[in-house]
């Protein structure tokens, strides 16, 4: 009899967590949807011995619903469903430039969400080191692009770069959920790799630049991945106006999250700093609600 209580306990903590499972990945999605930016410099290398700061701030606003762990070993313990209202993010991020193949790239991030019943906060770190990848940089444009502009607008000069970049980087994400009784605690370490082409079509002052990264968490195929894909339109590397796309996708468990952004961003001239505000919508697979989130970005180059 004891050994049968014993299984059936088994049996029966296996079911419990094989539902809970599904709404796990839904909370994971909302949280590392937005913990999960990989600290990405850009494909295009940056001179020696030169830098980038910036500090960000996020919002996302509305009303989903996630599950938020109870304390274990107290009476009721597991997970419970709540709503999750509003999230803020407030991130430092930083690259220094090496030598022209060594770019060392690290932020961290802390995130506070309010749930109808507590608050969670997650403090996310990370620190890579990025190299170029010039035989991967193929560019973003379609075939034929430069030839079919040349043919239509004789008179204007039209010239294009492309870059590729390959980052290798570990982080480290500690969670907490605070209310009046417990603060349950959760920690996950990993590595990730970058790989990102980028594209820029120039026209006397004006340009188009197109970035892309994919980012594979942890080295499996069928885990977690991530895309960002950005495109600008600028004048005289001053003023630009855009759009962003970033997707988090879980193949092992078939979910997914997008957030779509329109940009602008401001260089004042003979300046070494850059304002870029990003307004959008967050929207979670199987969730019917689109949430409104912004950014807001201030980064200063160095020396």
């Amino acid at each position: 009899m004891v050994r049968f209580s014993v299984k059936a306990e088994a049996f029966g903590e296996k079911r419990k967590r094989n539902k809970i499972m599904p709404v796990l990945i839904i909370f994971a999605v909302v949280f590392a949807y937005q913990i999960y930016a990989p600290a990405f410099a850009g494909a295009w290398p940056r001179p020696p011995h030169s830098g980038y700061v910036a500090l960000k701030r996020g919002h996302v606003s509305g009303s989903t619903i996630i599950a938020a762990p109870r304390q274990i070993g107290e009476p009721g313990s597991g997970i419970a469903l709540q709503s999750a209202y509003n999230t803020q993010a407030q991130e430092i991020y930083g690259e220094y430039a090496l030598s022209p193949h060594i770019l060392f790239v690290g932020k961290r991030q802390i995130q506070r969400a309010r749930l109808a019943t507590s608050t969670r906060r997650t403090d996310y770190h990370e620190l890579g080191v990025q190299t170029p990848m010039p035989f991967l940089a193929v560019g973003l444009l379609p075939p034929a692009t430069m030839r079919i502009l040349r043919f239509i607008f004789p008179a204007i000069k039209f010239s294009r770069d492309s870059a590729a970049a390959a980052q290798i980087f570990h982080y480290h994400t500690r969670s907490k959920t605070f209310d009046s009784a417990t603060t349950p605690t959760s920690r996950q370490d990993g590595a990730a790799l970058t790989v990102a082409p980028a594209d820029r079509l120039s026209w006397g002052r004006y340009h188009l630049t197109q970035n892309l990264a994919v980012t594979q968490f942890d080295s499996r195929s069928s885990g977690v991945w991530k895309s960002d894909y950005e495109i600008q339109f600028g004048y005289a590397h001053q003023i630009s106006l855009g759009w962003v796309n970033e997707t988090y996708q879980d193949h092992a468990q078939s979910y997914a999250g997008r957030n779509s952004y329109a940009t602008i961003s401001f260089t004042p001239p003979e300046h070494r700093f850059n304002v870029r505000f990003l307004h959008g919508k967050s929207i979670i697979a199987g969730q019917p609600d689109t949430r409104r989130s912004y950014r807001l970005e201030v980064g200063w180059s160095f020396p």
